[in-house]
């Protein structure tokens, strides 16, 4: 099983079985639900169906393509800035260019989801276009950092706390919960949960209140930490 699994097919194989249209047409829409298609069909084609080759080839097949995107994206961004002048022609040889970069190869290396991947984007394109001086650039490399370290899922969450703004709204915990959902799109109020507990333990969200946590403390924005704040504003595009 795992050497078959190492022998994951190439692109060009999975475009001669699935089609070299689709495969394209899935990295422009930017639409891993088509691509994971194209891909399944190619290791099918390859290995007949055994029992999670399929699955775990099209994973990490996907996984590259995903990071390929990511990356064309965030280049093509990087070039027009710069060709705009909004970028100095050596931040990336700079000392916040190269760290800023390294926190992007890794989060993007472990974890390359499009909502996670233009979320980093934008945070980088921010530093870019806007470097802190020295001790200001320490706290920009450290929220992207904190960036890298989200899941599609909290990032989705902080973004509706961001944009739906206001303090003292909502009079207890089930009644954000339910709201958050509404807005977010989440389909129940206990995925809305699952994404709120780490965000509290990153320090981005307050806690709640009460014995049996039914309260929630507001802060500035709808929940929201100064630091939490801080990472949205970061993630907003430059």
């Amino acid at each position: 099983m795992t050497k078959e699994i190492q022998k994951a097919p190439t692109l060009e194989f999975a475009a001669e079985k699935g089609g070299l249209g689709n495969i394209m047409r899935a990295i422009g829409e930017d639409s891993p639900e088509i691509l994971t298609g194209v891909l399944g069909a190619a290791a099918t084609a390859a290995y007949g169906p055994v029992a999670g080759v399929a699955a775990t080839v099209g994973v990490k097949v996907l996984h590259g393509a995903l990071k390929g995107q990511g990356w064309r994206q965030i280049a093509a961004a990087l070039q027009a800035l710069k060709e705009a002048g909004k970028i100095k022609e050596d931040f990336e040889d700079s000392d916040l260019g190269k760290a800023c970069l390294a926190e992007l190869l890794d989060a993007i290396d472990r974890n390359p989801d499009p909502r996670r991947i233009k979320a980093l984007k934008n945070a980088f394109l921010r530093i870019a276009t806007q470097p802190g001086t020295e001790s200001e650039a320490i706290g920009q490399q450290q929220l992207l950092h904190v960036i890298g370290t989200l899941s599609s899922g909290e990032i989705v969450l902080l973004a509706t706390m961001y944009h739906a703004g206001g303090a003292r709204k909502y009079s207890s915990a089930n009644e954000w919960l339910n709201e958050m959902a509404n807005e977010a799109g989440f389909v129940d109020a206990g995925l809305v949960a699952l994404a709120e507990a780490p965000l509290m333990e990153k320090h981005l969200v307050t806690p709640r209140q009460h014995g049996d946590r039914s309260g929630i403390i507001w802060g500035n924005r709808n929940r929201l930490t100064t630091l939490g704040e801080h990472v949205c504003a970061f993630m907003q595009e430059p």
